[in-house]
């Protein structure tokens, strides 16, 4: 670009809002890069506060068509609103915003912005530069195929105009590799980091978030709900975080009572409350409030505090593991409901050596109205899930709160990498991972998590990871928090101003 210049452009056909990492280029450039940032975008989610606040950076959404399109058959009504959005975004980029110094596209989409976007820079003489997050054409291809012609055309379109930027940003080496093979691209790899808000929570921030959720988290959604109106524990069956011995074993054992083939959600659910038939510890377990405890203290699935006090751990808290997603093709959780289905049976089988989980999906989309319809006929005794759409801020609250993460990301082109992984990392969170071509440069395999191919394995890997809590952590899980911790002190930031800056100052 020669000499630095004072504007860029962020072009997302999408949501913005749901785009953390052109989110997290935007405010890079506002912040790092010192230059006025304009983003084109379409409107929905929320974006970041940081976004928001920020006065150097605006946000112009693409209007949308005409409600009258809705009325015509499906097929022209999606043609036409395509047309439309493009001749809008056009107008916008040559005649309404001011002109930038440089453009940064995502891609995917490719249709129509990689053409609109590369004469918008011959237009305003601006340095063209295009990030790929993956490729277009293999999207369409999860749906049509890839050898249908309309998929076909796609990639020759996509490589084609690609070609045209004069920078180009990707996520993994695999998809650099690629790039230069078959696209003749040169681009420079750039990790997703997380950015410095993602950490670890601190007890009291475990349960304001979790006092804030209790209504989703604890309203039950299937058949013998293990999760559902759980009650207050006595006194006596709190872990103070000071109790628990290095590697998250507990000084003292909780007492508890029988188990039987649906743990009660208001028992515990430990290996020793399986193991005692007390009557009189189940009910010294059970407690006699309400859910939400006496009038002054509150209550939560995994915590507690006292009226004056500190906030405390449940002895008898599920495992809170969350996955997060987008509900689109290339994520299939019909593993994640057959893997729960073997996980419940193998704690039913064997009462006392697993815990009972609180699954938590958070995310919206396409997909997650069938899911839910799917669970609400499941009948899962040691496996309650939710399915949660969050604030921006409460997002890394609940990763960062969370003891193991899953995800179902399958690459559409077997090039890119989860951003939701590098999320989860951010916050110190092991995570189990679904094993494809290049995930290998993100997830470690028995280091910074576990990979696996099916729902068998996954809930194997959940039986290893959980087993023996909340009394105390498995070698296993505490060895992949370790390396995890040590692995996100590399942050956003830094990576950015080392990779992607020179980019814009060059």
């Amino acid at each position: 670009m020669g000499k630095r210049r004072g504007r860029v452009w962020v072009v997302v056909l999408g949501d913005f809002g749901r785009s953390p990492r052109m989110q997290y280029h935007t405010l890079s450039l506002a912040t790092q890069a010192g230059v006025e940032v304009d983003v084109l975008a379409y409107g929905g989610s929320e974006p970041l506060t940081a976004v928001l606040e920020n006065s150097g950076i605006t946000i112009y959404t693409v209007p949308d068509p005409p409600a009258s399109l809705q009325a015509l058959p499906r097929s022209l009504a999606l043609l036409l609103k395509a047309a439309f959005q493009a001749l809008l975004m056009l107008l916008m980029m040559l005649f309404w915003l001011p002109a930038p110094d440089a453009l940064l596209l995502q891609v995917p989409p490719a249709i129509p912005t990689l053409p609109l976007c590369w004469l918008a820079c011959r237009w305003h003489r601006a340095t063209f530069i295009i990030d790929w997050h993956n490729f277009a054409y293999t999207l369409m291809a999860l749906s049509m195929g890839p050898r249908h012609p309309l998929v076909q055309l796609a990639q020759r379109f996509e490589k084609f105009w690609g070609r045209r930027a004069r920078r180009h940003l990707c996520v993994t080496r695999a998809m650099q590799a690629e790039l230069a093979r078959s696209w003749r691209i040169d681009a420079t790899v750039f990790y997703d980091r997380p950015p410095a808000h993602f950490r670890h929570a601190t007890l009291a921030e475990k349960h304001e978030l979790l006092l804030r959720l209790r209504p989703e988290l604890e309203a039950p959604v299937h058949p013998h709900d293990c999760c559902a109106a759980a009650r207050p524990p006595a006194p006596s069956q709190t872990l103070d975080p000071a109790d628990r011995a290095p590697g998250g074993a507990a000084n003292g054992s909780a007492a508890g009572g029988g188990v039987a083939d649906a743990p009660p959600a208001h028992m515990m659910t430990t290996p020793s409350a399986a193991r005692s038939n007390s009557a009189a510890a189940a009910s010294a377990a059970c407690g006699k409030g309400d859910i939400g405890g006496t009038a002054a203290e509150e209550v939560t699935l995994c915590t507690r505090r006292r009226p004056g006090g500190r906030a405390e751990l449940r002895a008898d808290r599920p495992a809170l593991v969350v996955s997060s997603t987008s509900w689109t093709p290339d994520e299939d959780f019909g593993t994640l409901l057959a893997a729960a289905r073997l996980y419940d049976a193998q704690a039913r089988a064997k009462p006392g050596t697993l815990p009972r989980v609180l699954l938590a999906v958070t995310g919206r989309g396409p997909q997650r109205e069938a899911f839910c319809a799917a669970l609400a006929a499941e009948d899962l005794r040691w496996v309650a899930v939710r399915t949660l759409w969050l604030a921006p801020s409460d997002y890394p609250r609940l990763l960062g709160s969370a003891d193991l993460g899953v995800c179902l990301h399958m690459s559409s082109s077997g090039l890119d990498l989860p951003m939701k992984v590098v999320d989860m990392f951010g916050c110190g969170l092991p995570v189990c991972a679904a094993a494809y071509a290049c995930i290998g440069e993100l997830v470690a395999h028995g280091d910074s998590g576990l990979l696996f191919s099916g729902p068998a394995q996954l809930a194997a890997q959940l039986a290893e990871l959980l087993g023996g809590f909340p009394e105390a952590e498995s070698l296993a899980l505490a060895r992949m928090r370790h390396t995890v911790s040590a692995a996100s002190a590399v942050t956003w930031d830094t990576s950015w101003a080392s990779v992607v800056l020179p980019m814009f100052a060059a």
